[in-house]
Parts: C-alpha cells; structure tokens; sequence
C-alpha cells in the first residue's frame, strides 16, 4: 500500500524544494507472505508431532516385545526349574542319600536355579545388569550386617549336613522342645512335637548347643515309677512287674528288661520298671506299662498307697459327739 501526498505547488520555472513535494511510503506484509510463514510452522508442529508419536510409538512396542519375551522367559524358566529338581530329586532318591542332604540339595539347586533366572528375565527388559549389580553388592552388604542370624544359620547347616547330629524322621530334644525331625532347612530345621505341632528351631544353636537324640541308637528306655505299700512283697512284685514288660507289645524281646526297686518313699516303696521300646512307640508304651502295671497289682492284690495323715487334736478343742460336749 502507498500513500503519497503533494504540499503546495513550485510556481512555473521555479525549482521544487525537497520539502515542497513529500511522499509517505508505509509497508505492510502482504496476504502471501503471512500464509507461507503460518504453513511453515504448522508443517514443523506436524513434523515434530509426528515424529513425537512415532518415537513413542516405537519405544512402547519395544516395551511390549520386551514384557512379552521376559514373561515367556520367565514361564519357560520357571517350567524348567522344576523339571530339573524333580529329575535331580528322582537321581538323589535313586543312590539313596540321607534325606537331609537332600532336602537341602534340592532347596540351594532351587534357590540358585531361580536367581539365575531372575538375571536373564532382567537381561531380556533391558536393565543394566552392572548398575544393578553394584546396587545389589552394597545392599548385601547392607542385609549381611542386619541379618547376620540369619547368615549365621545358613552356614550352621553345612555344619548340621556335616557332623548330622539328627536326621529326618529321628526323635530329638533341643531347646526345651521334644519332637521327630521333620525337615533340616537352610536355615531353620523343622520338628513335630508328640502332640502334633510344628516348630522352627533355628539351626545355630543346633550346631552349638546341646542336643538329645533319642533315635540314635534305634531303641529308647521307656521308664515307668510305681510305688506298692510297705507290706508287699519285695521279690514277688518285681516278679510281677518283669512279667507285665515281658507280655507288654511294645516292649522289645531282644533287650534285657529291668525292675528293681528305686526308693523308699514317705509311704510307698517306689519300683522302677524300665523297658525297651522304638523311640517313635515312646509315649503309647509308657502308657500302656502303666495302664498293665495297675491291673497286674490288682490282681494280685497288692496295693498302692495313697497319702495319709493322722491329725491329734490337743486338750481344749471341742469334739463333737463325745461324752460332756454339747449338753
């Protein structure tokens, strides 16, 4: 757009001034220029969109091959893990070796087994396994020096699989508990009591402390204490008790019984009857000796005595019923 304006006019011959004749020149930019600077923009907005989604586009199809390829990892491996301990299972029951060593096999092969699984699931997304390794080095050292009972446990059962002061199946007493060795684990071992419950002992003070094996030696001596009154007699109830073990089911044939008399009590003299007996029988054979003993001395006609006390009233106390007391 141009807009000009004439200031006067030069008389005729005379020389214009400059000033006399002045022009106003005003630009605008024009309608093409304006469409062709919106359309650049609108194709660099639509370039960067596009190439925007198709990054993400890509990224989030890669997350997708990746999450598929770990889960497939993961289900073929854990398929795998399995198949491997039940074969190594069937091989260690195969040679026949001791069940605690086994068991204990067959869970660090497990263990092991899963963390290496574990890495290549990681490998498969992408993680970087230095990083994670480095984090993981000083987290253990971290978990090392918090769980130290724990690790202390788990180096007490190579001790256990060493030295097997128990084994599976066998009847121990440890830390004021008496059960069968249900499971010797990696870091606890399992027993079950005679009354049927489950408890975890930890295996450190299994290695280091004292503990009973009642299964050992494959037979256990089941002790059983009856007291008979002062008037029986001696050699006839020791006959009658060394026949009740000998007819007694649990009590084992090959082992020589024992019935003598163990003290002399306030009012009774105190037999003990000892027998022989499998250690997983114990508690059926302590009872059923003892149910036999009482009805051997019944029938025999001797008998335990009970307690008694003879209380002398002195002079001053009222009696009823005698002669002067009461009117």
């Amino acid at each position: 757009l141009s807009v000009g304006r004439s200031v006067g006019r030069a008389p005729l011959g005379a020389r214009p001034s400059p000033a006399a004749n002045m022009e106003c020149h005003v630009s605008t930019p024009s309608s093409s220029s304006v469409n062709g600077t919106a359309d650049g923009l609108t194709f660099f907005s639509r370039e960067f969109v596009d190439s925007t989604l198709r990054e993400l586009g890509e990224t989030a199809k890669d997350v997708a091959i990746g999450a598929l390829l770990a889960l497939v990892v993961l289900v073929v491996g854990l398929i795998v893990v399995r198949v491997v301990i039940y074969v190594l299972k069937r091989v260690l029951l195969a040679r026949r070796w001791d069940l605690n060593l086994q068991n204990y096999l067959l869970r660090l092969a497990s263990f092991t087994l899963k963390v290496v699984l574990l890495i290549a699931v990681l490998d498969v997304i992408g993680v970087d396994l230095v990083s994670v390794s480095a984090v993981l080095g000083a987290l253990g050292l971290a978990v090392g020096l918090a769980l130290s009972g724990l690790m202390s446990n788990f180096v007490s059962s190579f001790v256990l699989l060493l030295n097997k002061p128990l084994k599976v199946g066998e009847l121990i007493e440890a830390q004021g508990h008496l059960g069968f060795v249900q499971e010797v684990g990696i870091f606890y071992t399992q027993i079950k009591t005679l009354d049927s419950k489950a408890i975890l002992i930890p295996n450190t003070p299994l290695a280091s402390d004292a503990v009973v094996n009642w299964s050992r030696y494959g037979r256990v001596r089941c002790e059983v204490i009856i007291g008979v009154t002062y008037d029986a007699d001696i050699d006839a109830t020791i006959a009658l008790f060394e026949r009740v073990l000998a007819e007694n089911a649990f009590v084992l044939d090959d082992e020589r019984q024992i019935v003598d008399v163990h003290d002399y009590g306030d009012s009774s003299i105190n037999f003990a009857v000892w027998g022989w007996v499998l250690p997983a029988k114990y508690v059926p054979a302590y009872f059923s000796i003892t149910h036999d003993c009482k009805y051997a001395l019944d029938a025999a006609g001797i008998e335990i005595p009970f307690p008694q006390r003879d209380v002398h009233l002195k002079g001053g106390w009222p009696v009823p019923g005698a002669v002067g007391v009461g009117g």
